[in-house]
């Protein structure tokens, strides 16, 4: 327990750009999400409540890209950090999202059936955020979903639907 409460610290050491993009509150989500059994405990009771996706709120667009592609969880279960070698583009596919057919983020799928992705998503109640989500084995080695929703500004206002477009072209370079 004592080394949850030095992850907020963690944080700001191995990232100091992010130092100042955390509210008190949202850095202590972040670091308890940063816990690999945590995150996939917390997600695994949404999943049951059928509550939605747990979900962290920084700052800015840059704190969300950092802790998004740093995601721990990403290393532990071998997918290794999102890239274009390893990693594979993933084209945003619904018919009322302002991104479908645009590049939205990578996936990773594994020999063994589990897979990660990581995607950009806005939609007008949550705003822009980054989707994570992981199909890895659970406790009874049958795979289980786990999702962690990253939300975030653009230069202190809510970003805008153009502006979130914007993001989605530079993954399509």
């Amino acid at each position: 327990m004592r080394n949850l409460k030095l992850f907020p610290l963690l944080i700001l050491i191995l990232i100091p750009e992010l130092a100042w993009s955390y509210s008190c509150k949202s850095l202590d989500e972040a670091a308890k999400f940063l816990n690999t059994k945590e995150w996939m405990k917390t997600s695994r009771e949404f999943r049951i409540a059928k509550k939605g996706e747990p979900f962290i709120e920084l700052s800015s667009k840059e704190a969300a890209t950092n802790y998004a592609y740093r995601f721990p969880a990403f290393d532990k279960f071998g997918f290794g950090k999102p890239n274009a070698l390893e990693w594979t583009k993933v084209t945003g596919r619904m018919e009322s999202s302002l991104l479908k057919g645009k590049t939205i983020g990578w996936e990773r799928k594994l020999e063994d059936g589990s897979w990660a992705r990581i995607r950009i998503d806005y939609s007008p109640e949550a705003g822009a955020h980054y989707n994570i989500e992981m199909r890895v084995p659970g406790e009874s080695n049958k795979f289980e979903m786990h999702k962690l929703s990253v939300h975030f500004n653009c230069a202190d206002h809510n970003c805008t639907p153009q502006e979130v477009l914007k993001m989605a072209e530079k993954l399509s370079k």
